[in-house]
């Protein structure tokens, strides 16, 4: 049986589009049951979710907690989950017709984590997806690493079959200290106990992610979660010590997507200040330039783009804290000039 858990909060308007979009894929080739976990909404969402327990009574598993966040609440449907396989969706999103039967089609094969492609609804249009079909886990985690579109798949829980017994066996938690990224920390940690990747080949993505335009307010916002820096050390990390001592791995490229992928974010945190004053930023700077995995990156990081910065690999690879300070200062200007402008940038911090 596959227990697709949803974890809810203020998403009224959509969570029976979730729900019946799952609920007709239960077929003779697809037991499933859906755990509904209602995070203490504020508006209908908790009543909404129990007309839906009433409509489907032997499918549907509803739990009512206080708000403790998405972490909490994903965890709290585990703990009420029987299912063999786990599925996780957000209540406004949408899993494609077909796809629990055809994700379950390729549990005959010996691995641990079943996947499909993701296609992203709304003001920006894209299909997340991978480059082959059967992967080791150190060749997926090497694309991961080095194809963005892999990359995106793989940060979040949706579009997947997880394996209940491996979670439960090694108590695999979504960290409730992380309110962001804490589903790219749960992927890496089950990752620990999984030998190979199956993918579905199929013509359609088995899960729309639906993603509303909030505004450009919001969208600068989000680069600037707190924690963002810790949880992007810490999940390229985990990751890096599954491929460093795996053989026919260019760790190469390896370390040069994680200096690319570090540089864009630190240029966009000083884009802005308005997030991070000079103290907080010289302290990232100061944690960044400790860690191991960095040091070991920006030794075979090459400079490949022209107008790319000459200083900024200098100073991660020699530690010096404020050349890449007034650097990123510099690249962070420009970049906030060229993105946003007059109008468009007051309206961002109104």
């Amino acid at each position: 049986m596959i227990s697709v858990i949803i974890p809810v909060y203020n998403c009224e308007k959509y969570i029976e589009r979730c729900v019946e979009s799952i609920i007709v894929q239960k077929s003779a080739n697809v037991d499933l049951e859906i755990v509904l976990v209602d995070d203490g909404s504020k508006d209908n969402s908790y009543n909404v979710c129990v007309e839906m327990k009433k409509r489907y009574p032997d499918s549907v598993v509803l739990v009512h907690k206080d708000n403790g966040g998405v972490s909490s609440a994903r965890n709290a449907g585990m703990d009420a989950a029987h299912g063999e396989y786990y599925f996780f969706a957000d209540s406004d999103d949408v899993v494609t017709e077909k796809a629990l039967e055809s994700l379950t089609t390729l549990t005959s094969k010996e691995a641990q984590l079943y996947m499909g492609e993701v296609r992203i609804c709304g003001t920006k249009r894209q299909i997340l997806y991978t480059k082959k079909a059967s992967y080791t886990k150190e060749e997926f985690i090497y694309e991961m690493m080095t194809e963005p579109s892999t990359e995106l798949l793989a940060s979040g829980v949706w579009g997947k079959l997880f394996l209940a017994s491996i979670i439960t066996k090694n108590k695999i938690r979504f960290d409730e200290r992380y309110q962001n990224g804490e589903d790219g920390l749960f992927f890496a940690d089950y990752l620990k106990y999984v030998s190979r990747v199956e993918v579905f080949d199929g013509e359609f993505p088995v899960y729309k992610l639906y993603r509303y335009d909030a505004g450009e307010r919001e969208s600068a916002v989000s680069y600037f979660y707190p924690d963002l820096f810790e949880f992007f050390v810490l999940h390229r990390e985990m990751l890096y010590r599954m491929l460093y001592d795996s053989k026919g791995i260019n760790l190469k490229e390896v370390h040069q997507h994680y200096i690319n992928d570090l540089i864009i974010l630190l240029v966009r945190a000083f884009a802005f200040p308005e997030f991070f004053n000079e103290k907080v930023l010289l302290e990232i700077l100061k944690k960044l330039l400790r860690n191991e995995m960095l040091k070991r990156a920006s030794r075979d990081y090459e400079r490949k783009l022209r107008g790319s910065s000459i200083l900024i690999p200098f100073g991660l690879r020699h530690n010096c804290k404020y050349i890449l300070y007034w650097q990123l200062r510099r690249r962070g200007k420009q970049y906030r000039k060229r993105r946003y402008s007059g109008e468009k940038l007051r309206s961002i911090f109104r």
